[in-house]
């Protein structure tokens, strides 16, 4: 190697220092190009941007440059374009010098002329329609109402252009507020195109003083700390590996991977109370398959479900679709719902069987506390439509005397409907339901009982699995389009007995739950079982058809020391043991002369008649007492009648 030449080492790196460098100016250069390519291609509008020229023409067209196009062009140019334009004035005017150009003109006027339209023609008109939408939007959001995807797809039917239809779109309509999976695109769409969010508006610049107070105060429940990051109080940690949440959010069930049962994380027990509850629900099972096969027989049977459900007079506001206006302060939206209208309720007693034509007939009761209604209310309660029906004197709750009215009435219309029908009332252990006294007056009024286990009704009921959240949702839905239609957004006095009469009458009174019940086991012949009680009970399965003991009733009713055994199954062994007869045989009058009521004066001819019957069954040596002697005193009674 020559004096002062570079060794290979020496050599190698710096070769690889040029590469690098070469490199990070090579990367450097084509971010540099590219950016200042978007930036002229921009500037220029070229072509990237004649499309969107073009429809921007078409929606001015439609419509009005003023604010449609203008609104439109905010999402469909690049941001430059726009620049140092403060109001939609100078706006419209750096628009019109884009879309007023003699071959933009002649390609939107090429677009409306081919029939049907096509994309871009169909694109114009909805951008239209959806920007009429979102000015509704924005008037139910200043009004507190957030619409859900149901009534978003019915305002864009009804803000649709009714001069630009067309044979797709007219079906592309029809099928918007009925097809969930279309509307589901349609929405997302829509949101990410007009920066339209999904929350829950807030309430509280809506409460008074005391309410807001009351709110803060409500934060300091029963906290319990798990594994996570935050601050917590008590310690004043400010880095302690935990956050706060409420203790009941561990009281839930979670599907295990690794065997059929319920853990915690998925309902309301505990991993160790798992076992208890599919033997408690298997033995409700057993109880409907001793019904169905050894007690009912192939006889005409209804199976009723009843349970209670809060009616609030106005439901707290739910997430919806929310304008983000430019401008607007979040606390100048918010729901117009006092606390008080969403703590005060009536209770539903609602009821459900396996009979379409029943469950039109099938009584709905209103409970209210009638102290707290106006005289405005009661009037407009006593006029709902039947079955729909209120029950006057009451304090709003159900208790054990008012249980046995109410299987009363619905004994009388279920009888007025199928009146050779056996009626098995299922419901669940709640302490006013199993009351001595109740379950008594369903023996004596001949129908059959069914109970739920203590804590299963969100598996097995009916009610809880299949109606009551349509229910509520359509009760919110209803109270949130009177809301929208208020210009205060605030409901009238007495508008919640309308609608939550025409929310039960939609729910429970005009549709057919038979599904709910044949899916949870409860019907007169065998029918699969839901997936979900399928997946729960394989294990169990075959049931035996076998009348519950006393132990498996106090396990069912999860109270070890009430015995309701005897109660509960009295009408079923009786039915059991003294089958009903068939069809009665035609009645044939018959006169036995020893049990004939002994006349007031006996004449003559009688009494010789009356002697010859005494020597004949005194010959014939039949028993039976004789009649008395026609010379004896006849003995009466206090009022005059024989003895």
């Amino acid at each position: 190697m020559m004096l002062g030449s570079m060794s290979g080492r020496d050599a190698m790196q710096h070769s690889i220092a040029n590469t690098l460098g070469f490199l990070q100016e090579l990367r450097e250069t084509t971010r540099d190009i590219q950016k200042k390519n978007n930036r002229v291609d921009r500037a220029s509008v070229g072509l990237n941007s004649k499309q969107a020229c073009v429809l921007l023409r078409m929606v001015a067209d439609v419509s009005s440059v003023n604010p449609h196009a203008v609104l439109a062009a905010r999402r469909l140019l690049p941001g430059a374009v726009f620049l140092g334009t403060d109001t939609l004035d100078e706006q419209e005017t750096r628009l019109r010098l884009l879309i007023d150009r003699h071959r933009v003109h002649v390609a939107a006027a090429e677009t409306w002329a081919v029939v049907p339209w096509k994309r871009n023609a169909v694109r114009a008109v909805r951008i239209v329609a959806e920007l009429r939408l979102l000015k509704r939007i924005s008037e139910l959001n200043s009004r507190g109402v957030t619409p859900n995807s149901a009534m978003m797809a019915e305002m864009l039917v009804q803000e649709w252009p009714v001069h630009m239809l067309q044979p797709a779109i007219v079906a592309w309509l029809a099928r918007l507020p009925v097809d969930l999976r279309l509307r589901r695109r349609w929405l997302v769409k829509f949101r990410r195109f007009w920066n339209v969010g999904y929350r829950q508006l807030g309430s509280r610049g809506h409460l008074s003083p005391g309410d807001q107070r009351r709110k803060v105060r409500s934060k300091s429940y029963h906290l319990k700390s798990i594994f996570g990051s935050g601050f917590d109080p008590k310690t004043g940690d400010s880095f302690r590996p935990y956050i706060r949440v409420r203790e009941s959010m561990f009281l839930f069930f979670r599907r295990d991977t690794s065997c059929n049962h319920f853990g915690p994380g998925y309902g309301v027990k505990t991993w160790s109370e798992c076992i208890t509850a599919v033997r408690e629900a298997a033995l409700m099972l057993q109880w409907a398959e001793w019904l169905r096969k050894c007690v009912l027989g192939g006889r005409e049977t209804i199976f009723v479900n009843l349970d209670e459900t809060p009616m609030a007079k106005q439901m707290k506001a739910r997430r919806g679709y929310v304008c983000e206006v430019i401008g607007t302060v979040a606390s100048d939206w918010h729901a117009r719902i006092t606390t008080r209208d969403s703590r005060s309720h009536a209770t539903l007693m609602a009821a459900v069987c396996d009979d379409a034509e029943l469950q039109r007939h099938l009584p709905q009761l209103l409970l209210t506390k009638d102290e707290t209604l106006t005289r405005a209310e009661k009037t407009a309660l006593a006029a709902l439509p039947l079955p729909i029906r209120w029950l006057r004197g009451t304090s709003g709750w159900m208790t054990s005397a008012l249980c046995k009215q109410v299987f009363t009435i619905y004994r009388r219309a279920i009888r007025a409907v199928r009146p050779n029908a056996d009626i098995v009332m299922v419901f669940d252990v709640a302490s006013q339901h199993v009351t001595r006294d109740v379950l008594m007056h369903l023996n004596r009024l001949n129908m059959h009982t069914l109970l739920i286990p203590a804590g299963m009704t969100w598996l097995l009921q009916p009610l809880d699995t299949h109606v009551f959240s349509t229910l509520k949702r359509s009760l919110h839905d209803l109270q949130s389009r009177g809301r929208g239609e208020s210009p205060l957004g605030i409901l009238p006095a007495c508008s919640w007995i309308r609608i939550a009469g025409a929310a039960i009458k939609d729910v429970l009174v005009d549709r057919d739950w038979t599904h709910s019940l044949r899916g949870n086991g409860l019907h007169s012949q065998v029918v699969p079982l839901r997936p979900t009680l399928a997946n729960f009970f394989h294990e169990v399965f075959p049931l035996p058809p076998f009348p519950l003991s006393s132990a498996q009733m106090k396990d069912l009713l999860n109270r070890p020391t009430m015995e309701r055994r005897d109660a509960c199954l009295r009408y079923s062994m009786r039915l059991l043991e003294h089958p009903l007869p068939g069809p009665a045989l035609p009645a044939v009058r018959m006169l036995f002369p020893r049990l004939v009521r002994l006349p007031g004066r006996a004449p003559v001819a009688s009494a010789e008649a009356v002697a010859t019957e005494v020597a004949a069954a005194g010959a014939s040596g039949s028993g039976g007492p004789a009649p008395p002697a026609p010379d004896a005193a006849l003995r009466r009674t206090r009022s005059g009648g024989l003895y």
